[in-house]
């Protein structure tokens, strides 16, 4: 339990800084969309990375039901479970892996690149145009160059690093779990993220229209806009650390109850 608090304390912190800077400074939405993009990348890809150095399982007859894309069939055929690549200070890495941390990685690739150029790229306008072209959401790492926003980024990208690194690495956990047990939490993260970060979006489109038309006609825009933040950022702050706390109990705890929503995050042993 000590464990699980100071991961959710590592998380919650980091999403306190964006949420106070993104109130203090009156930051664009691109910028504050670039660090929920790396909030999600980041995990996406140690997740994918980890995976290939994860035991591979021999029996996956019963397991394509957790993992929703894989297994590719070629992949399959040309490596054998025992088969593994040996680079210096890194865990051997599987290649029987890529037959489902390749097309998990496409599958959950739509969610992170659409949710990354809806919020940064078309400015919380998510569905407007599939959140925009990947090129422009590159483009969109030039607000890196300023101090502020390199250094909040680097926040959450540590914290989440951090978090993974400590559940994972140092536990010795991600050499016990198997690959598919991993990837089905990363397809759980991604999808949930994604879903609500949509859910966020239209709450924050409709509190918009209500504080513009309830205090708007009476206050400046610029108060108008830090009142509407106010009312915004304290809900997907909680629903943010609520979330992420799901998922440190589901990681850590194997045996949660099959009805609460930390399930899932609570990976599938094999048979």
């Amino acid at each position: 339990m000590k464990a699980e608090r100071v991961d959710v304390s590592i998380l919650a912190a980091a999403t306190a800084v964006v949420g106070g800077a993104s109130l203090a400074f009156d930051v664009q939405g691109s910028v504050l969309g670039m660090w929920v993009f790396l909030d999600l990348a980041t995990p996406f890809l140690l997740y994918s990375g980890v995976a290939m150095t994860t035991t591979p399982e021999r029996n996956v007859a019963t397991r394509e039901r957790v993992v929703p894309a894989g297994p590719v069939a070629q992949l399959d055929a040309w490596f054998d479970a025992e088969s593994r690549v040996s680079f210096p200070f890194l865990p051997p890495i599987y290649p029987k892996n890529l037959r489902f941390v390749l097309p998990t990685f496409l599958l959950l690739l739509v969610p992170v690149l659409g949710i990354g150029g809806g919020l940064a790229v078309e400015g919380w306008g998510i569905g407007r145009r599939a959140g925009g072209s990947v090129t422009a959401l590159v483009d969109q790492f030039g607000v890196f160059q300023r101090p502020l926003v390199a250094v909040i980024g680097i926040i959450v990208v540590l914290a989440q690093a951090g978090r993974f690194y400590r559940c994972h690495v140092t536990t010795g956990r991600y050499k016990q779990w198997t690959t598919h047990m991993l990837l089905e939490v990363q397809v759980q993260y991604v999808l949930w993220y994604a879903f609500l970060t949509i859910l966020f979006v239209l709450y924050a489109i409709l509190t918009f229209v209500l504080v513009g038309q309830g205090v708007g006609p009476f206050v400046s825009d610029a108060l108008g806009r830090t009142i509407w933040l106010a009312t915004v950022l304290p809900m997907g702050l909680l629903v943010k650390v609520a979330f992420e706390r799901s998922r440190v109990r589901g990681e850590r705890q194997l045996d949660v109850g099959d009805d609460s929503f930390t399930a899932n995050f609570s990976p599938t042993p094999p048979d």
